[in-house]
């Protein structure tokens, strides 16, 4: 573990600071903690190889059999009833809304 080294510097006029050494041509994050505080951390980026691509599982096609695709096809084409508590929950909601 290495040791904590607090060490009082002021900005500059554009609020710029000088990092101690180690810091140099290197890519930090800034995580602005409140008004006063703020942490700067140093990382490391690995490049993805053209291999490597990254896929978000939304981008992933969903499969469904076909019993299934016919159930899905028919609510669309014929919704069933919204149930009472639904019903009471939108009634309420739009009173809300109204008297806003």
């Amino acid at each position: 573990m290495t040791t904590q080294i607090t060490k009082v510097q002021e900005t500059d006029s554009e609020g710029r600071l000088t990092l101690p050494s180690g810091f140099e041509n290197c890519t930090v994050i800034i995580e602005v903690r409140n008004d006063v505080e703020l942490v700067i951390r140093k990382v490391r980026v690995v490049p993805l190889q053209p291999s490597d691509e990254y896929r978000f599982s939304e981008e992933e096609p969903i499969v469904i059999g076909d019993e299934d695709r016919d159930l899905f096809l028919a609510l669309l084409d014929n919704p069933l009833e919204p149930p009472d508590s639904l019903k009471r929950a939108m009634a309420a909601s739009r009173t809300l809304l109204e008297n806003q």
